[in-house]
């Protein structure tokens, strides 16, 4: 996987192509097709685990007050 900055580099460079009269080959349109994919693989990946974390959270949470309730019992 590329950095960040190198990324960005390569998005503006494209960008500057499509807007430009420039043509664009096919082979670098399916390039920015596959990173596209990839894009959409990582942050699909990504919410996965965000939506994991949150329901980790809510569990221990639970788990506390349960056990703050069991505590406080006489």
């Amino acid at each position: 996987m590329k950095l960040y900055h190198e990324e960005k580099a390569y998005l503006e460079a494209f960008k500057k192509k499509v807007t430009s009269d420039a043509d664009i080959s096919k082979e670098e349109i399916m390039e920015m097709i596959t990173k596209f994919e990839d894009v959409v693989e990582m942050t699909t990946v990504t919410v996965k685990i965000i939506d994991r974390l949150m329901n980790n959270i809510d569990r221990l949470k639970q788990d506390t007050q349960k056990e703050i309730a069991s505590i406080k019992k006489p």
